[in-house]
């Protein structure tokens, strides 16, 4: 249907993240009896929460007037949501080779309890990366533009004459 707006678009991935968050606060209830219900709840705590970002950040980009205001919005949030992905995603690398290093040292105490962290760290890195290719196909079926690559002040490339690269040598006339 390419006759849907870009507001309805966002109304329905708002609607399928409320849905999400229904669907993660219900999992949350498991009783306490079932083997690995605490670690299902740490898993469903994270992507409840994650879930609970997305639906605060369509809202407030639904609050906006204009087209380019929710363009704005949305590509906002797509970044920030990845900022927050690939952070998550450090972190979940740095926890692993902690918990490799303490199981290599034999402190398995310290390893169980990075385990436990590294149980909240993968939901959270799966609950981002979710939220962040919605947004992304979101972006994608609006059209709307990339933004430009900032670079850091010691990245910079100062303005140069461009210097010839190659040298070009004319094909013989007949």
């Amino acid at each position: 249907m390419e006759s849907e707006t870009l507001r309805s678009r966002l109304l329905k991935l708002l609607q399928k993240s409320r849905q999400a968050y229904r669907l993660y606060t219900s999992m949350g209830r498991m009783p306490r009896g079932v083997e690995g219900a605490e670690h299902t709840e740490m898993q469903a705590a994270e992507w409840r929460s994650i879930n609970a970002e997305l639906i605060k950040g369509l809202s407030e980009v639904l609050a906006k007037a204009t087209p380019r205001e929710l363009v704005a919005g949305i590509l906002s949030l797509r970044e920030s949501f990845q900022i927050s992905f690939r952070n998550a995603e450090a972190e979940l690398n740095t926890k692993q080779r902690e918990l490799i290093a303490a199981a290599e040292k034999g402190d398995f105490v310290k390893a169980a309890v990075v385990g436990r962290v590294l149980i909240s760290s993968k939901a959270r890195v799966q609950a981002l990366q979710a939220a962040h290719h919605e947004l992304e196909n979101l972006c994608a079926q609006c059209h709307a533009p990339r933004p430009p690559i900032l670079l850091a002040s010691q990245q910079l490339v100062e303005d140069r004459p461009a210097q010839q690269l190659a040298r070009v040598i004319p094909l013989r006339k007949r």
